[in-house]
């Protein structure tokens, strides 16, 4: 295969992916710029305010940064199959207009994000695992290593309080 063939199959491949995204052309630059962010704004505003809000304090910058791209790709890969399958399904249903077309493809593309809802308690995310476990460490250090029973902490709380309550009685 020559190399002018190869780019214009590349091309060709680039456009339809391009289509698939953001949806055809008959739908016009802005609707398919607002499918585009309406598809992967929500996984780039998850994966921002995870990384930046909802991590322990005391995470690294090189971590936060990790857990973002993590979400962001988990988000955006889900997304990617989940509007493929949607084509898919309209191409298999053969359906015609592309307004209904679109809704099928974002009712798919909304299940694979149930999908990536379900990603972090199954452990998917390798990453924002660890970063949790570092801190969980980290609070057990500070805390000392065997937990206080019940006993304990009230013996402890009571030598805390005498010294001051000595003189009221």
């Amino acid at each position: 295969m020559s190399k002018i063939r190869l780019a214009g199959q590349l091309g060709k491949w680039l456009k339809s992916g391009g289509e698939m995204l953001a949806g055809p052309a008959s739908l016009g630059r802005g609707e398919q710029i607002a499918n585009l962010a309406y598809r992967f704004g929500p996984e780039l505003g998850y994966a921002a305010m995870n990384s930046s809000v909802v991590l322990p304090p005391g995470t690294s910058t090189r971590d936060r940064l990790a857990v973002f791209l993590e979400d962001a790709l988990i988000g955006s890969g889900l997304s990617v199959a989940g509007v493929g399958s949607g084509n898919l399904l309209v191409r298999g249903l053969k359906m015609q207009n592309p307004r209904n077309a679109q809704r099928v493809i974002t009712g798919a593309d909304m299940a694979f994000g149930l999908g990536n809802l379900a990603a972090g308690p199954m452990g998917l995310r390798p990453k924002e695992s660890a970063v949790y476990r570092k801190a969980a460490e980290q609070s057990q250090a500070l805390q000392g290593l065997q937990p206080k029973t019940q006993e304990e902490a009230l013996l402890e709380l009571l030598t805390i309080l005498q010294p001051r309550t000595q003189g009221l009685v």
